[in-house]
């Protein structure tokens, strides 16, 4: 029911069920995505078991509540306006609500209810039209598509929303955007033939993926003119020529160890399921959840769509010991961490969580504290993954340690439930009374063999490439190191359809490319090379149209509309790419979806006013936000017509008024401790700056990296556009890289 998402997202440790924004999908650009296309695996502290009360594929109906009927009732009410009332009569207390996995102010009818009610103060709805139903015992999804006017705004969206019921009320309910176009004027339900059974081919479906004979079920259970999406892009993916062999590249590479079903739900030629999968694909270990969504027809699936989902599996309990008494911990807390490290090390565990773990502790994994609140619940975690492990390598990568905060970046190898398991992640410490309250675990992109070496071998090696470093290095013709030249070269390139040979000739040979902040099989010119040899050979690029270009030394970006052909079908997109560039060639790119529309887009990048010094002002804004004015440079530097997207979304961002509510929210609640310039870009009325920015919020401590793009008019930013970043916190540089 609530279509504006909010800013600066963070969880309350009071939210049991909460989760963190979704990280990074895997994305594999020379493979194309399947129904069991995953994130990383979870942490070896967090490692999931089978869980009864997880697994349970659908619940059965309350005897007292007719679901279907509340859940017309719901839709109702929202195409009526009737929004508060619905609300009061079929929402559960306890309901929470979940905003593309986040629930941050949604735990409790209470902190619902004020959410809710600042919509209908802001909305108008002038249309609510339902696409889909699907009611399922105690499992209801519908799709809708919303025309409404939000602060005299008029909005226009399509989205999925996922109840569950208790009591005959919903408890939980999950919003995720949906790919349907407005102009798809969709049956509100639809019934299954009644020469197919549905719920028994669905049933072999998933049965098919837990006995990896995909390609089988794909080959008799998928329409002629099967249709798939993986978050609302189906590129390669219509038809089922062109999906079989999406499937049959995850086949060749893939082994799934667990195809945990979560949730069914079956209404007619509409269905859907929750799973959570652990496979390997490339040799390398991925665990995630997520929904899968299908329409049927003739007893075949004719379109599928998949999204990530927040539910996190249960770690199995095995044992419900209390820990032991142990003496107070002193206060010295690198020698606390050291010890922490060195019990992991060593196995044990338990002990060294009993004497360094607070009693108040609450864990994190990926941003999701579900049943790690308390050193009870903890305890219990920790032996679940005890009596399952042994680990044969812990290998610190790196430490940081700054008064009660720190961290610590670990390889881990180990053996879980007889399978071997190999990951790195970082894990990050908050202390009180010397004692760890807090700790968050996040995945990280280093690499085992990045830190093979034994110690020795490591200094003699360090050695013999800083020796290579200071050498002279033989002098290369200016063309070569002309980033601006080269850049062009590359657009005209892609402009072209001569991507291949740009490639060769621009990109470094340790290129690393991340879509979306994930460089899964991108590391290196050769793997790199691969993939976009697989694009050449499907695309035939119709229009590559810049629409702005930001150089600045060594860090360029572009963003660029897209219009091409890919595997016999017509695909339209705008995306920004940032380069950074190593002796004129790019060693690093990062790929990010745009919001700009085709037809408002200028083919060249402006031009500064002469009255106005760009560069002075971004550094003030910049300066304003480390010194906590943020108030200040708002009202001094930001346009009256600014417009601010996070993550592609201006819903109530629009003219300085909104916007000034919003950073006025932000203030109030919090306090910045850092805001680390990682890089800056200045070119023209276009700039951008990459920022660290470690705060406090609502009491609650937060780290993030992310990239903003400013469009300048008179001086002022007009557009504000906030990204996430793939840069860790650590290898960040400790000062300001000045543009150049």
């Amino acid at each position: 029911m609530n279509f504006f998402k909010k800013i600066f997202k963070r969880k309350s440790k009071k939210e049991k069920k909460n989760k963190n924004e979704a990280q990074p999908a895997v994305e594999n650009n020379t493979a194309a995505t399947t129904a069991t296309v995953a994130s990383e695996s979870t942490t070896a502290g967090n490692v999931a078991e089978n869980n009864t009360a997880t697994t349970t594929t659908t619940t059965t109906a309350t005897a007292t509540a007719n679901i279907r009927d509340n859940l017309n009732e719901v839709i109702k009410g929202i195409q009526e306006n009737r929004i508060l009332e619905v609300f009061d009569k079929y929402y559960h207390d306890e309901i929470v609500m979940f905003e593309k996995g986040d629930s941050t102010n949604r735990v409790g009818k209470e902190a619902n209810r004020k959410a809710e009610e600042a919509f209908v103060t802001n909305a108008k709805i002038h249309e609510a039209r339902v696409l889909k139903t699907i009611v399922d015992g105690n499992n209801t999804a519908y799709e809708m598509f919303m025309d409404f006017t939000y602060g005299e705004h008029r909005i226009k969206k399509s989205q999925w929303a996922f109840q569950e019921w208790k009591d005959g009320k919903i408890i939980k309910e999950e919003f995720n955007d949906s790919n349907t176009t407005p102009a798809t004027d969709a049956p509100a339900e639809s019934s299954s033939s009644t020469e197919h059974n549905i719920k028994a081919n669905l049933e072999a479906v998933i049965k098919g993926i837990q006995e990896n004979k995909i390609l089988e079920v794909f080959d008799k259970y998928y329409h002629d003119d099967i249709v798939m999406f993986e978050k609302g892009d189906s590129t390669n993916r219509i038809g089922k020529e062109a999906n079989r062999k999406a499937e049959e590249a995850f086949v060749s590479n893939a082994v799934i160890k667990e195809a945990r079903l979560l949730k069914t739900i079956v209404d007619g030629n509409n269905t859907a399921y929750e799973m959570f999968m652990d496979f390997t694909y490339g040799g390398n270990s991925i665990q995630k959840s997520q929904w899968a969504f299908q329409e049927w027809k003739d007893g075949k699936i004719i379109k599928e769509e998949f999204n990530d989902s927040n539910t996190t599996p249960s770690v199995a309990v095995t044992s419900t010991a209390t820990p032991a008494d142990t003496p107070a911990a002193e206060h010295d807390i690198k020698a606390n961490l050291e010890a922490v490290i060195k019990g992991i090390q060593e196995n044990k565990i338990l002990e060294v969580f009993d004497q360094y773990y607070h009693d108040d502790i609450v864990m994190f994994e990926k941003g999701d504290s579900t049943n790690r609140i308390g050193k009870e619940a903890n305890r219990k975690a920790e032996e679940a993954f005890v009596s399952n492990a042994v680990i044969k390598e812990a290998r610190v990568l790196k430490t940081i340690i700054d008064g009660n905060n720190t961290a610590y970046e670990m390889f881990m190898d180990f053996t879980y439930g007889g399978n071997s398991i190999q990951k790195s992640q970082w894990a990050f410490q908050e202390w009180k009374d010397g004692k760890i309250i807090k700790e968050e675990f996040n995945d990280s992109n280093t690499t085992p063999a990045a830190t093979q070496d034994t110690p020795a071998e490591h200094n003699i090696r360090a050695n013999l490439e800083e020796v290579i470093k200071v050498s002279p290095a033989p002098s290369e013709s200016p063309v070569e190191h002309d980033i601006k030249a080269n850049l062009e070269a590359i657009i005209k390139g892609i402009q072209e359809n001569r991507i291949l040979e740009v490639f060769d000739k621009y990109y470094h040979d340790d290129i690393v490319m991340f879509e979306k902040g994930d460089s899964t099989n991108r590391v290196g010119k050769e793997a790199n090379r691969k993939a976009e040899e697989a694009f050449t050979s499907n695309a035939t690029i119709h229009e590559a149209r810049v629409l702005k270009t930001i150089i600045d030394g060594n860090n360029t970006a572009y963003e660029m509309f897209m219009d091409f052909t890919y595997g016999g079908n017509k695909i339209q997109k705008s995306q920004w790419a940032f380069q950074e560039w190593s002796d004129g060639k790019i060693i690093k790119e990062e790929f990010h979806d745009s919001n700009t529309t085709p037809t408002s887009a200028p083919t060249e990048p402006s031009t500064p006013s002469t009255e106005h010094n760009i560069k002075a002002n971004l550094e003030e804004v910049i300066k304003g936000i480390q010194e906590n004015r943020i108030l200040e440079v708002f009202d001094k530097y930001y346009h009256d017509d600014i417009v601010m997207f996070e993550k592609g979304d201006s819903t109530n961002r629009i003219g300085k008024e909104a916007n000034r509510k919003a950073e006025e929210a932000f203030v109030s609640n919090a306090v910045i401790k850092e805001a680390r310039v990682l890089k800056t870009i200045i070119d023209g009325n276009n700039t951008a700056y990459e920022m660290f920015m470690d705060f406090t919020y609502g009491g609650n401590q937060i780290q993030k990296s992310q990239w903003a793009f400013q469009e300048w008019k008179d001086g002022k930013i007009i557009k504000e556009e906030f990204n996430d970043s793939n840069t860790t916190p650590s290898s960040a540089p400790a000062t300001t890289e000045e543009s150049k």
